[in-house]
């Protein structure tokens, strides 16, 4: 099975209110509307901003991670990254941007030696409880008499 790596490391305050901001610029940008039939564009600059920003929210030392790539694509594998926060807020972030400046790293979404994905909790996590819900019947009747 598949290494995994799992990213729940606390953001420092101070960091999450840069993330935000930096977040909230990009939202802008992207939710801007089209003018003259122009497409929206970021600047590759502030994308690796944000995705540095979120690489030292993260936490992940790049010699141990690259170790574990190495080892991972050893056995033909794909090293598995999960970001594990149970705050809605972190989980919010645009981890798909996690940027390390190594050539072997790079955005780690667009690395073919990882996969990103969000678990809440991590990976030991049961399903919340599930909230009693109305029941939901859908019924049809048909006449068995001659079709129209």
């Amino acid at each position: 099975m598949a290494e995994t790596i799992v990213v729940n490391r606390d953001i420092p305050d101070r960091l999450m209110k840069i993330l935000q901001k930096e977040c909230a610029a990009l939202d802008r940008i992207m939710n801007s509307k089209v003018i003259d039939n122009k497409i929206k564009t970021v600047h590759p600059e502030f994308l690796r901003k944000t995705g540095n920003l979120l690489w030292q929210a993260s936490g992940l030392e790049p010699g141990g991670l690259l170790a574990s790539l190495e080892k991972e694509q050893q056995r033909g594998g794909i090293l598995r990254l999960c970001i594990g926060h149970n705050e809605p807020e972190i989980q919010a972030l645009p981890w798909e941007l996690l940027f390390h400046g190594n050539t072997r790293l790079g955005y780690l979404a667009l690395n073919p030696g990882f996969t990103l994905f969000r678990s809440p909790g991590g990976l030991n996590t049961r399903p919340g409880e599930q909230q009693p819900r109305p029941i939901k019947i859908l019924s049809m009747a048909a006449s068995p008499g001659t079709p129209p």
